[in-house]
């Protein structure tokens, strides 16, 4: 049960590509939800997956169970995780590609809508700044509950952990489950800014608690706002374009 008095229940994943089931597999593993709802527009690869992962849970005693779903059955979720995205197609530019990304994040959002007033919304798709901007923009959810992977798997790379990779999702939802209240490097909405940036946050079960305000010099501060403004150039430049 959670600090709010809530018992956790459910946390769906859209996509079940190399990503969305890897992080499917790390919290059947570590049981952080009682039922794991997957989604993917291939029907037949979800199906494969939802036996998979069902026999991996049985296995290893997880508390965790694992079912195919709809978007709709999905936007009830305590946490959603969307991972889906696309590969390169031959030819295909990265401009081309990044407008391929939008459109499914944009489908996939307008399909679940309206979701449920407390749903956590994890983006883990790149460009993550730029794909947790439009999330936050068509969810009508609390900026503090839509949320992108942000640097936080740069971060253990950097740091050779190659161990955990395939944990990283989970250890986001386990932060915000569990009430942690752990420190993440998390892409969430700058008023400031009018977009989301990947920033420092406490995570608990409500999203983000905390902003953490990073001391930086001129320097520093100058390079983080020349970044945002070519971000926030091209979040309204495919805005006018969809």
């Amino acid at each position: 049960m959670s600090s709010h008095g809530k018992p956790i229940s459910r946390i769906a994943i859209i996509g079940v590509g190399q990503v969305g089931t890897a992080a499917a597999y790390a919290i059947i593993l570590h049981s952080l939800a009682s039922e794991l709802l997957l989604v993917d527009i291939k029907t037949h690869l979800r199906n494969g997956q939802v036996n998979d992962l069902s026999d991996v849970s049985y296995s290893c005693n997880s508390q965790t169970s694992v079912r195919a779903a709809t978007y709709q059955e999905a936007r009830h979720s305590d946490i959603v995780v969307i991972t889906a995205g696309s590969n390169y197609s031959r030819g295909e530019t990265s401009t081309q590609h990044i407008y391929q990304k939008v459109s499914i994040i944009r489908s996939i959002i307008n399909e679940m809508r309206p979701f449920r007033s407390d749903t956590i919304l994890l983006i883990v798709a790149n460009p993550v700044d730029l794909l947790t901007s439009l999330a936050h923009e068509l969810s009508d959810l609390p900026a503090s509950q839509v949320l992108g992977s942000g640097t936080f798997l740069d971060s253990v790379r950097i740091r050779n952990l190659l161990a955990e990779k395939t944990g990283v999702r989970a250890h986001i939802c386990s932060s915000i489950l569990s009430d942690k209240r752990n420190v993440r490097p998390i892409s969430h909405f700058q008023p400031e800014w009018g977009c989301c940036v990947s920033l420092p946050v406490v995570l608990g079960r409500a999203g983000i608690i905390k902003k953490i305000q990073m001391p930086l010099n001129n320097e520093e501060r100058a390079a983080l706002d020349e970044s945002v403004k070519d971000l926030r150039t091209k979040f309204e430049r495919i805005n006018e374009d969809q």
